[in-house]
């Protein structure tokens, strides 16, 4: 039993603190007002990955930026 409640209680900690974690980057990560057609567009049009979609002010790897290239290269 006291097992029981020390793994659920780990689980729910595990997912409040990614919730609260993932929340508060959202809200300060979007695109500068300048940009925001012009991601909302390359978004729409596939050129975007879905894996750096909301990071727009963090640094992407190699693999992002290559992605996001190739996407944007063949889009047309």
């Amino acid at each position: 039993m006291f097992k029981r409640l020390i793994s659920l209680t780990v689980v729910v900690g595990i997912l409040v603190s990614s919730f609260i974690s993932v929340s508060a980057v959202a809200k300060d990560d979007e695109p500068s007002s300048w940009a925001k057609d012009k991601v909302a567009q390359a978004i729409k049009l596939g050129m975007v990955p879905v894996k750096i979609q909301g990071k727009y002010k963090q640094s992407i790897t190699r693999e992002e930026f290559a992605s996001l290239f190739v996407n944007s290269v063949f889009t047309f």
